[in-house]
This record gives structure tokens, sequence and C-alpha cells, in this order.
């Protein structure tokens, strides 16, 4: 009888981790970028920053970034 809890208290446990990992790795992990896509990113939002549009309109809202 024991052996039976024991047994269905493992299942359990190792079944909602591999559920909380299968999230993490799906849903978290995808977002965060890699080394080579941070670069490519802080150079758009340079490009961004330094444009015409983006400084007419810094002027004219007020831009929280």
């Amino acid at each position: 009888m024991k052996n039976k809890i024991l047994y269905t208290i493992l299942i359990i446990s190792i079944g909602f981790n591999l559920f909380l990992f299968g999230r993490w790795f799906i849903f978290e992990q995808a977002y965060e970028p890699s080394e080579s896509e941070q670069v490519i990113l802080s150079e758009m939002v340079l490009k961004t920053v330094e444009s015409k549009e983006y400084k007419k309109l810094a002027e004219k809202e007020n831009i929280i970034a």
C-alpha cells in the first residue's frame, strides 16, 4: 500500500516538473535574445533614436524609453 502511494507521488512530481520545464523551455526561453541578436537590436535602437522622424516625435510627445 505504501509503495503505491509513493509511486503515485513520484509520478505526479515527475509529471509536474516536466510540465514546468516544458512551459519554461517553450514560452520563456524563446523570448531571450542571443548575443548576436542583442547586438543587432541595440544597433536598430540606436538608428531609430538618431532618425529625424524620432526626433520630431520626441519634441511633440513625452517618450519614456
